[in-house]
């Protein structure tokens, strides 16, 4: 007799290389427990080799639900999945990353002896498969209302928390991945579908709204393949239209005491949004405008955020005092040399606070 569906996996499609997706769907079908149901989103691909990948586990396994659809981003792909869940709990994976192989027993587990409304994995970025690191069992820990809402800032800031396990680096990614979501909570969050930035940042900001119990197990439950090809750092023709939109709503969002957090977190947020804009576009040869239009766009995003610098500087806090650098080195519309240098300033900031004393959890 079939195992009750614990979880389903809800995993958008669009187009990935094909030996990666047969990596991830390879992953969740060993899975060591077999309480799950597979939810594919075919968000209109192209690409032959995937459709006959679809449509291959779409026959092969009973528990695997194809869903086709007119391309429309991986937040309606998601929106579509979560509504056909039939689990008690939904967790979301990129078609091109992978499972370890008992993550959803191990997240059985501990969703069955605990209930919560959202279980939090670590996330492991990965280059090989000499490098993956199975899950293991260790304790959970409910995060308090005072973590979460430290926990909300770093979302919005995009600072999450990092840790060492087995002397490798894990992240508590900003993003669905690595999550399990009470289904009727997930339900009622759906993703921003007008949104394609950062949209993982506003659905993780509405989730917390709705969590009352948050559980983090510091355990890899997830692998990441980084990419350097991937849509998300590739060349985007739309980036300011897409930033200013998203500019725009943070600034809904922050007025709003449900999901204001921290000033500072929301500055850092928004400076980084115009500086993912420089690196998507402004800085890159494909993009077709001249640099007078580029400083011009450039100063108009940074017009759109609501803190100014002279506000900022009143804090007269070291924190304060380096996120006015990035505002003026942005202001300025060099861009080169502005993407260069807030990048290695980014690098350096998220170090800063970073590990796992927030958790009060030691480390491995």
């Amino acid at each position: 007799m079939a195992a009750a569906i614990e979880v389903s996996i809800v995993v958008p499609v669009y187009n990935p290389p094909i030996e990666r997706f047969q990596s991830c769907l390879k992953s969740v079908i060993a899975q060591s427990s077999d309480a799950w149901e597979l939810v594919l989103v075919d968000d209109g691909s192209t690409d032959t080799a995937v459709l006959n990948e679809l449509a291959c586990v779409e026959r092969r396994y009973d528990r695997v639900k194809v869903i086709r659809q007119e391309n429309a981003g991986p937040s309606t792909a998601r929106n579509v999945g979560t509504r056909s869940a039939s689990g008690k709990y939904v967790t979301y994976v990129d078609c091109d990353d992978e499972l370890p192989p008992k993550a959803i027993e191990m997240a059985v587990s501990k969703l069955d002896e605990h209930r919560p409304d959202l279980l939090q994995f670590y996330v492991q970025y990965v280059t090989s498969e000499q490098q993956k690191i199975g899950i293991e069992e260790v304790p959970v820990v409910a995060l308090s209302n005072d973590q979460v809402r430290r926990l909300r800032g770093r979302v919005m800031s995009g600072r999450m928390p990092e840790t060492r396990i087995r002397n490798r680096r894990a992240v508590m990614k900003n993003g669905p991945i690595a999550r399990y979501v009470r289904t009727d909570i997930a339900k009622r969050v759906p993703f921003p579908p007008e949104i394609r930035v950062s949209e993982d940042t506003v659905w993780n900001l509405l989730l917390l709204n709705e969590v009352d119990y948050l559980l983090v197990s510091r355990s890899i439950g997830y692998w990441y393949w980084t990419d350097l090809e991937s849509s998300v750092r590739g060349y985007r023709p739309n980036a300011y239209e897409e930033t200013k939109q998203l500019l725009k709503l943070l600034n809904e969002m922050q007025r709003s005491h449900l999901t204001a957090v921290p000033v500072d977190d929301y500055y850092e947020r928004a400076l980084g949004e115009v500086n993912r804009c420089i690196r998507l576009n402004f800085s890159r040869p494909e993009s077709p405008i001249s640099e007078r239009e580029k400083r011009g766009k450039i100063r108009d995003l940074l017009d759109t955020i609501e803190v100014s610098r002279r506000q900022a500087l009143r804090s007269r806090s070291v924190v304060w005092v380096k996120l006015v650098a990035k505002h003026t080195l942005l202001a300025s519309g060099m861009v080169g040399p502005c993407y260069a240098v807030l990048r290695a300033a980014r690098a350096g900031a998220a170090r800063v606070g970073q590990g796992k004393r927030w958790l009060n959890v030691k480390g491995g």
